[in-house]
């Protein structure tokens, strides 16, 4: 996700299984370094902080997650594939039914009723029903 560079895509994979390992305990500190990770400069360390808040039921996974239902924003992350983008947009959706938040809801209903992508319209559709029932 931050180009060619095999240092920095490590450093990217060692953070990334620092912060899992840190999400599988229900701690404190493991939500303040998954919080801390939303924040960082690199993208997939922030696309897997934010699922992992968010199905914790976290708001501060908000912004990172509408970056990510963001298809024109994560078309210009430099060497995402159309696969790789279909994918994070999936992640988002299916995390985003885990926060009751109004921005996220429309922008599910958007993504449910214009993606290009059917996968993408029916988890967007399994989220809302997922907050509805919530509700």
């Amino acid at each position: 996700f931050a180009g060619d560079d095999g240092i920095r895509n490590m450093s990217v994979c060692l953070e990334f299984k620092r912060v899992l390992f840190r999400s599988v305990f229900p701690s404190g500190e493991a939500a303040g370094a998954m919080r801390a990770a939303l924040g960082d400069p690199v993208e997939g360390v922030r696309w897997h902080a934010a699922p992992a808040l968010a199905h914790r039921g976290d708001p501060a996974a908000v912004p990172v997650l509408e970056q990510m239902l963001d298809r024109g924003q994560l078309a210009r992350v430099e060497a995402i594939t159309p696969e790789q983008t279909e994918e994070i947009v999936l992640q988002a959706v299916a995390a985003a039914a885990f926060v009751p938040d109004p921005g996220l809801s429309t922008r599910l209903a958007e993504l449910r009723d214009d993606d290009p992508s059917l996968r993408v319209q029916d988890a967007a559709r399994r989220s809302l029903d997922h907050l509805k029932a919530d509700d």
